[in-house]
């Protein structure tokens, strides 16, 4: 099984586009049950409170997956594979509960950085070239909320469970076309 989370909408905006993507590849996705997902629920927009959440929802599931895709939204044309965390959380925006983070350690002990164990730069290579346009890989997750969720849950989750990270766009009103993009990256991870 695959598991797929999002953030819930956060800065008083009514939605969350990482939310309006998985609502399309789970429509999408109704067609393909062998794809064999699992579709959580959204995630709270506050650093730690995430990924506690995150973990809360995955001990729930009758049965454990062996991938978890989080995604969550940035300023940003195509999707963006994260394959690196780093051990620092920094913003000058609060988080949805008031938490401003200045040049802060996700986890004191932690290496400074974690690359994700999905592989996503071997699967971009794989995908075929009208998939590939919808994707770019990135080594920045930026030091907000979204960061904080991937180093944690790639620092804290067992190594039984592949994690990755993808940003979707912030502004982008039709998200079809990359929750068709998605569903394809989803079927390299299944071979």
């Amino acid at each position: 099984m695959i598991a797929l989370s999002c953030f819930a909408p956060f800065g008083g905006r009514q939605v969350n586009n990482s939310q309006r993507l998985l609502d399309e590849v789970k429509k999408i996705a109704s067609n393909c049950p062998e794809l064999n997902l699992s579709f959580l629920e959204p995630l709270p927009v506050v650093y730690d409170t995430c990924f506690e959440s995150l973990d809360e929802r995955l001990q729930a599931l009758s049965s454990k997956p062996r991938v978890l895709l989080a995604f969550g939204e940035a300023p940003t044309e195509k999707l963006k594979l994260e394959s690196v965390a780093t051990n620092l959380k920094h913003s000058k925006k609060a988080d949805e509960a008031g938490n401003v983070c200045a040049e802060q350690v996700i986890v004191e002990a932690g290496p400074s950085s974690i690359e994700n164990s999905i592989g996503f730069s071997r699967l971009y290579e794989q995908l075929a070239p009208s998939v590939k346009t919808h994707f770019e890989l990135s080594e920045d997750c930026g030091q907000y909320v979204c960061n904080n969720l991937n180093y944690r849950a790639l620092y804290e989750l067992p190594d039984s469970l592949r994690f990755g990270f993808i940003h979707v766009s912030n502004s982008k009103e039709d998200l079809s076309q990359e929750a068709r993009a998605v569903l394809e990256l989803i079927r390299l991870i299944h071979i």
